[in-house]
C-alpha cells in the first residue's frame, strides 16, 4: 500500500546500503543509524479522462499519474552517519598522500596511493581499511600485480593493476565495487601479501551525476518502510554553544517505496559526535587566516537533483542539474576586525571559508569556496552588540567540480 503523505515517524531505526544495481534493494546494509524521519510520497495526480486501467491508483477522486518519494532524515553528525550522506551528495571520494598509511611493505614496493571510490564498511573492512597483494612476475618478468581487497582474508577483490617495475599503475575496479585510481609500482623481488592500507582521512569531491545510489530502509513500531534508488539532494549542519553537538540533516530523493512488517535490525551505530568547533575564513590569493570562534552555524550544501517524474512503474534515473547550491550562517563575538572580514566578504568573491569540527583528535572539515556575504546587523550602534551575525551564499557550476568539499578523518 503507498505511504500516507506525509508521514512522521519520529526517532528510529535506520540502515542504509548501497545497491549493486539502480533501483534494486540493497542486498546488505552496511551503515545503522538512529534518526528522526519523515517520509512523504510527494503524489502526481492526473483527472480521470485518459488514465485508465489498473496501474492508476486513486487519489481523492483523481488517478495518481506518478510521484516523487522523499525522505527527511535529522541525525547526529558522527563519522559513521556522515560519510554515507557526503559520499551521495557529492558524488566521489578520494584518498591520497598523507590520507594513506602503508604497513607490511617491508620491501618498499607500492607507494604514492591515489585510491578513488571508497565507501565506509562497503568496500572498506572497520570503515577505514582495505589489503593490499603484490604478485610478482604477473603477466610477465619485470611486470608486477597489485590487487586491493576489502578484507584481511582477501575474499573480496576491490581493484586490480597490472605493469611493469618502476612505473605507476592504473586500478582498473573489480565486482562493482567502484574503487579506482593510481599507485608507483617499485621493483618487487617476491610476492606480498602483508600489505595493510589505513584510511586516515577521506576527502570529497563534486561529481555531476551520481554514481551510485542507495537503499534506505526504516523502522518504526511494527512497520518497515524501504525506499529504494536513493540519493541525497542536500545536507544541513547546525550547532551551537548552547547545543554542541553537530546535528545533520539529509533530504533524500528515491524512487520507489515498499512497506511491510518487520522488526528492526540494526548493529554497530556509532554515537561518537563531533561537537561545535572552529570556524576558519582563508582570505585568497594570499591564504591568510583568521580563526574565530562562533556563537553558532548553519550550512547548507545542496546538489539539485530531479528524479522520478514519469508513472511510478516506470522509473527514470536522477538526473542532476549542473549548479551546487551552498548557504548558512555565522554568529561571532563582536570584534572590530570580525566585522571587517564579513565586510571585505560582501564586497569580493574569492573569499573562502572553512568550518572545521573537531572531537577526539579527529576533525570534520567543509569549505566553501565563492562566499558571498549578506550583514544582517541593523544600523544602530554597533559598539554596544555582543555578537556579529552574517549570511552566506555560494554557487558553483561545472567549472569548481574537482574543488575539495569536505574532509572526513575515519581513524
Amino acid at each position: 500500500m503507498p505511504l500516507d503523505n506525509p508521514k512522521n515517524l519520529g526517532d528510529c531505526a535506520v540502515a542504509l546500503g548501497w545497491e549493486t544495481t539502480e533501483g534494486c534493494a540493497a542486498s546488505t546494509y552496511q551503515n545503522y543509524l538512529q534518526a528522526e524521519v519523515k517520509l512523504a510520497r510527494n503524489q502526481m495526480v492526473a483527472n480521470p479522462q485518459g488514465t485508465h486501467g489498473s496501474m492508476w491508483q486513486r487519489q481523492d477522486g483523481r488517478r495518481e499519474a506518478a510521484y516523487k518519494p522523499t525522505a527527511e532524515v535529522t541525525c547526529y553528525g558522527t563519522k559513521q552517519n556522515m560519510a554515507h550522506f557526503l559520499a551521495s551528495l557529492v558524488g566521489r571520494t578520494i584518498a591520497q598522500g598523507a590520507n594513506v598509511s602503508e604497513a607490511g611493505d617491508a620491501g618498499n614496493f607500492v607507494s604514492g596511493w591515489n585510491i578513488r571510490g571508497l565507501r565506509p564498511r562497503f568496500n572498506m573492512e572497520s570503515a577505514n581499511r582495505i589489503y593490499c597483494m603484490i604478485s610478482d612476475e604477473v603477466p610477465a618478468s619485470g611486470y608486477a600485480q597489485v590487487s586491493l581487497y576489502k578484507e584481511s582474508a582477501m575474499t573480496t577483490l576491490l581493484a586490480r593493476a597490472s605493469g611493469a617495475n618502476s612505473t605507476t599503475l592504473s586500478l582498473i575496479p573489480q565486482n562493482s565495487y567502484g574503487v579506482s585510481g593510481q599507485v608507483n609500482l617499485g621493483a618487487p623481488s617476491a610476492n606480498d601479501s602483508n600489505v595493510i592500507l589505513t584510511i586516515n582521512t577521506l576527502e570529497f569531491l563534486w561529481r555531476n551525476q551520481p554514481d551510485d545510489t542507495f537503499s534506505l530502509r526504516v523502522w518504526s513500531g511494527c512497520a518497515q518502510h524501504t525506499l529504494t534508488g536513493c540519493v541525497v539532494s542536500e545536507v544541513r549542519f547546525t550547532s551551537s554553544e548552547g547545543a554542541p553537538e553537530l546535528k545533520m540533516g539529509a533530504t533524500i530523493q528515491g524512487k520507489v517505496w515498499a512497506e511491510t512488517s518487520g522488526s528492526p535490525s540494526v548493529a554497530n551505530i556509532d554515537y561518537t559526535t563531533f561537537v561545535h568547533g572552529d570556524v576558519t575564513v582563508v582570505d585568497e590569493p594570499s591564504g591568510a587566516n583568521a580563526t574565530k570562534y562562533p556563537r553558532s552555524l548553519e550550512l547548507r550544501v545542496s546538489h539539485p537533483t530531479e528524479s522520478f517524474v514519469g508513472n511510478a512503474y516506470y522509473p527514470q534515473k536522477h538526473i542532476r542539474k549542473g549548479w551546487r547550491e551552498i548557504g548558512g550562517a555565522l554568529a561571532m563575538p563582536y570584534t572590530d576586525e570580525v566585522e571587517t572580514l564579513f565586510r571585505a566578504g560582501q564586497n569580493v568573491s574569492h573569499r573562502d571559508l572553512r568550518m572545521t569540527y573537531v572531537y577526539g583528535g579527529a576533525s570534520f572539515q567543509a569549505n566553501i569556496y565563492g562566499v558571498k556575504w549578506s550583514d544582517e546587523i541593523p544600523g544602530i550602534g554597533r559598539d554596544e552588540l555582543d555578537d556579529y551575525a552574517g549570511t552566506f551564499e555560494a554557487y558553483y557550476d561545472g567549472s569548481a567540480s574537482a574543488a575539495v568539499v569536505f574532509k572526513l578523518d575515519l581513524a
